[in-house]
């Protein structure tokens, strides 16, 4: 707001505006769906003794948004999984009784689904990369463990079950989702390629959407 001399007053509104297909997605939403790219709040199971390692942990990933519950030994950990349903391990390497890949290699040997559970090994030796990865860990980091690093590997677990959920799909919705989420079509392209109204466009990302999160769920447990 600025003053004129003489009288009268100047007004300065500042606009920022989106690009078209993002406009065109926010409006796909606009029934309150969840876009399929956002990140879901994750259960993990962490088994980590340290108290100091424990709070560090927490901390980084309450800051991303995901609820984490701390054992201390690798012997509970596959008891723990069949009572709780968790999304994935964050296992430490060193642990009163039996050590991480111990750990892992009683994890692994569980049923399915629960046996295929993503682990990500978090170590204090680079050299324990090795060890872990043939005992069935998914991911391997060195502390310190920076929250770039651990987001990363959470979103890239994340990534793989959805793209198993996708190949479960029908191909319209399978085609769909790919279409807009992978491949990045805005409605107005997709209605093209679809040759379909824009409507039918957006009420099929609600359905895809729908049944992808039904498939998937049952595959995190």
């Amino acid at each position: 707001v600025t003053q004129q001399r003489g009288g009268g007053t100047t007004f300065t509104l500042s606009v920022v505006m989106s690009a078209a297909k993002d406009g065109e997605a926010a409006a796909s939403r606009a029934d309150g769906d969840v876009p399929m790219g956002a990140s879901p709040s994750l259960r993990l199971l962490s088994v980590e003794d340290n108290p100091f390692g424990r709070v560090v942990l927490n901390a980084i990933l309450s800051e991303l948004g995901h609820q984490t519950e701390f054992i201390g030994q690798g012997e509970t950990a596959p008891a723990r999984l069949t009572q709780g349903a968790f999304d994935a391990v964050l296992m430490d390497m060193v642990l009163p009784g039996i050590d991480g890949v111990e750990a892992i290699r009683r994890i692994r040997a569980l049923e399915a689904p629960l046996g295929r559970i993503p682990i990500i090994c978090i170590s204090g030796r680079g050299e324990d990369e090795a060890a872990s990865r043939a005992a069935g860990a998914d991911v391997f980091l060195v502390k310190p463990v920076s929250p770039r690093d651990l987001a990363t590997a959470l979103h890239d677990e994340e990534s793989s079950l959805v793209r198993a959920g996708l190949e479960r799909l029908g191909s319209l919705d399978r085609d769909t989702l790919i279409a807009f989420y992978i491949d990045g079509q805005s409605l107005l392209e997709m209605s093209d390629e679809f040759e379909a109204p824009l409507g039918t466009i957006k009420r099929r990302l609600h359905v895809a959407r729908k049944r992808l999160a039904r498939v998937v769920e049952p595959m995190a447990v």
